[in-house]
């Protein structure tokens, strides 16, 4: 049985030296990968401990006989697709106000956005407790180093817990069409 094998073996049972122990050895190749995609260390680093972290939360899952560097770029793939849909996103999100901040709106324009603010605060009643919190606050004007320290977690772990929720929202509220969600990101700000 190889190191790494009796590594994994060790991170399935919740052993944090074996992910130490992992994350210094294949941490530095990981980020090499990752920047080639990126071009941006900033990043890559995110998406490497994106990656890690996502390692921690489903370590139940990993397979012994599958190599450890292609399940971790295979974490991280997914992780990348992600992080450029979100890109994408945000670039719609910033044409679609850029468009929209010029034009004026009627009563009835603002009786949509009111129903849609009712619409949304429901969504947001039905997310799990911290991701509820953690979005409120957001609302509210916190930065995520802000929430992060209210409530006593990482800043990773604020962003993350974000980024799940507008996952959440953008399922329900979206149903397929972008601009509905463009929409509420912008009621949420």
């Amino acid at each position: 049985m190889t190191q790494d094998s009796i590594l994994i073996i060790s991170l399935k049972k919740g052993n944090r030296n074996a992910f130490d122990t992992l994350f210094e050895k294949y941490s530095p190749k990981l980020y090499y990968f990752v920047l080639k995609t990126f071009q941006n260390k900033v990043e890559a680093e995110e998406i490497v401990q994106d990656t890690f972290l996502k390692l921690w939360e489903t370590r139940h899952r990993i397979d012994e006989k599958q190599h450890f560097n292609t399940y971790l770029i295979s974490i991280a793939k997914h992780l990348i697709y992600d992080h450029l849909r979100h890109k994408a996103v945000e670039r719609k999100y910033s044409q679609y106000a850029k468009q929209t901040s010029e034009k004026t709106y009627t009563v009835e324009d603002e009786f949509a956005l009111e129903s849609l603010k009712d619409y949304i605060v429901a969504q947001i009643e039905l997310l799990p407790p911290q991701q509820r919190e953690i979005l409120l606050l957001k609302s509210k004007g916190y930065a995520n180093d802000e929430i992060a320290q209210t409530l006593n977690l990482s800043k990773r772990t604020v962003e993350t817990h974000i980024n799940r929720a507008f996952k959440l929202l953008r399922n329900s509220l979206a149903s397929g069409n972008e601009l509905f969600f463009v929409l509420a990101i912008s009621v949420l700000q």
